[in-house]
């Protein structure tokens, strides 16, 4: 091994166990806080009442979310690769069934391996238009939480400070995207001598080629539907469920859930989704036991119905996740500096 990589290789070797390590503890500690003192029989009771037409519709309205992300995917895709919209949802799909069973978000590496196998995308061209998806979602999930919570009482302040940090990062993300797509030449000239300068010039060289600013102004307004549509899931199982809360509310729900679970974390995010869940609507004046079984039936109802569509493509491909999962991280490590920069 070169000398120059042993500080990369050590570095990989510490987040390969590390990520996950902090991702079950968050998991754990979060599940002891909604499953402490937590009511089976009125859980019980709650599923047995529910109105299930209004699951449906919350349901079908989770499942657009995914069909949205594949469309935009395409999209960002378009000015440098051709990715058929249905590879890239199928895509998306399986990716979900990864991220159930591995931990910090290997689903999105998956999906991006699965593009690049369907299809003659290059897998660091599909990872970077992901990134360039989440830079996006990002975006629309900060405007969100002020938009939704200006006024709003009782807000916690870790939460609000959380958001703050959150907002400066997609601020910085932001400027860094808006830098390479129109000072690309001061791009270069800031990254030279930077020991990720090959990394990072592969990254600019493909956001360059994703940079056509009518394609990114389309997947921005695909992006406001992505958040759009889960909250009116929310909305629609709140119905389901007999709670009478608003659309704003909903919404609120909806991005504490967003920034609860944007770190790496366990598998299916399990854990930090209920408790995240469970925060939000203790914030809305929901009582401690149906804020607990609410956020349960949540994540069942945003979760589980993603994953069998996945496990269903999966099926029908004829592939296997462990293989795919295999595949994935050769591809991931093939692509090294880049794919190490684009996380940085």
């Amino acid at each position: 091994m070169n000398p120059s990589e042993a500080p990369i290789a050590r570095k990989r070797k510490i987040t390969k166990w590390l990520l996950p390590a902090v991702g079950y503890t968050i998991a754990i500690a979060s599940l002891y806080g909604v499953f402490h003192s937590f009511d089976y029989q009125q859980l019980e009771q709650d599923v047995r009442t529910l109105s299930w037409g209004w699951v449906l519709v919350g349901v079908l309205l989770n499942l657009a979310v995914y069909i949205l992300d594949g469309w935009r995917w395409a999209l960002i895709l378009r000015p440098a690769e051709e990715a058929p919209v249905t590879e890239c949802v199928k895509a998306v799909f399986v990716g979900q069934v990864a991220n159930a069973v591995l931990p910090a978000k290997a689903g999105e590496v998956v999906r991006c391996y699965l593009l690049s196998f369907w299809t003659d995308t290059p897998f660091s061209l599909a990872l970077t238009a992901d990134a360039i998806g989440r830079v996006m979602d990002g975006i629309c999930l900060a405007l969100a939480f002020y938009l939704f919570t200006w006024g709003i009482t009782g807000m916690r302040h870790d939460l609000r400070d959380y958001a703050f940090v959150f907002t400066v990062a997609v601020v910085i993300l932001s400027c860094v995207l808006l830098a390479v797509l129109f000072r690309r030449e001061h791009a270069k000239k800031f990254i030279s001598g930077n020991k990720w300068s090959a990394g990072f010039a592969s990254i600019m060289h493909e956001i360059h080629l994703l940079g056509n600013v009518k394609v990114l102004r389309k997947a921005f307004g695909i992006s406001v539907l992505y958040l759009l549509m889960p909250v009116l899931s929310v909305w629609a199982l709140f119905r389901a469920y007999n709670f009478d809360f608003s659309f704003q509310q909903a919404a609120i729900i909806l991005v504490v859930i967003h920034l609860g679970t944007t770190l790496p974390g366990a598998p299916a995010n399990v854990g930090a989704f209920q408790y995240a869940a469970m925060i939000g609507l203790v914030m809305l004046e929901a009582g401690p036991t149906e804020a607990k079984i609410f956020s349960v039936i949540l994540y069942f109802a945003h979760t589980l119905p993603p994953i069998i569509v996945g496990a269903g493509v999966l099926l029908a491909t004829g592939l296997k996740l462990g293989e795919v999962h295999i595949h994935a991280r050769k591809a991931h490590s093939k692509n090294g500096p880049q794919v190490e920069a684009a996380h940085e």
